[in-house]
């Protein structure tokens, strides 16, 4: 992990294990470049950790991802817990994975428009998985931690989210 954290410009906090017995499995950097409003590429390139974890009791997978661009949030917050002063938030997004010939019913066009549904194309079979995140700003660096179709409750999340928000660097 060493190697990998000199190819950011930041700082993170992170864990190899967390008291519920998630623990570390392993970890990539990725590029990041923006784009204007009239969506052509920024000449800035921004480095995201991405580390992964696993608890062999119940077989789940979540990642940590962590990052420093300058964009906020924009989902809606189902819980949020107070860690010294940075604000935890618990969402959850709704996931629909269908294949390339997959045809939208109404249904499907009414919840985008809502915003209560993301549609990915691309897999086999239509696949309804429900995204679990908790997002927050630290020091000017954000961290999403997130899974899809997790045991954990909100709670159980956030006292996650919180062993990382309460590392001192």
């Amino acid at each position: 992990m060493p190697k990998l954290l000199d190819r950011l410009s930041f700082e993170p906090r992170y864990l190899q294990s967390f008291a519920n017995g998630y623990s570390f499995v392993d970890a990539h950097v990725s590029s990041t470049q923006g784009l204007d409003e009239r969506g052509r590429r920024m000449s800035h390139v921004y480095m995201e950790l991405y580390a992964n974890y696993y608890n062999p009791a119940s077989g789940e997978n979540l990642t940590l991802n962590v990052n420093n661009i300058p964009n906020g949030f924009s989902g809606q917050a189902l819980q949020t817990r107070q860690v010294g002063n940075v604000e935890l938030k618990y969402e959850e997004q709704a996931y629909k994975f269908v294949p390339f010939d997959y045809v939208l019913t109404d249904a499907d066009w009414a919840a985008l428009a809502d915003g209560s549904l993301v549609i990915s194309i691309g897999t086999d079979t239509v696949e309804n998985n429900l995204l679990q995140s908790v997002v927050w700003v630290q020091d000017g660096v954000k961290y999403h931690m997130f899974g899809f179709d997790l045991s954990l409750s909100g709670d159980e999340l956030l006292d996650m989210a919180a062993e990382i928000a309460a590392i001192e660097l």
